[in-house]
């Protein structure tokens, strides 16, 4: 999934600045089941990034 993602960055003049970006990816596996898995997930996603 990383490899196909396509960075489109916020500047679009012919002279881009630099950028700094913080990005988040959450991983959720394992679990008995999938739905497990998702509500572990949904959950995750509910935390703050820090």
């Amino acid at each position: 999934m990383l490899k196909k993602w396509k960075w489109i960055p916020a500047s679009t003049i012919a002279d881009p600045a630099p950028e700094k970006r913080a990005l988040r990816f959450d991983f959720c596996m394992g679990g008995e089941s999938t739905e497990q898995a998702q509500s572990a997930c949904k959950q995750q996603a509910k935390l703050t990034c820090g």
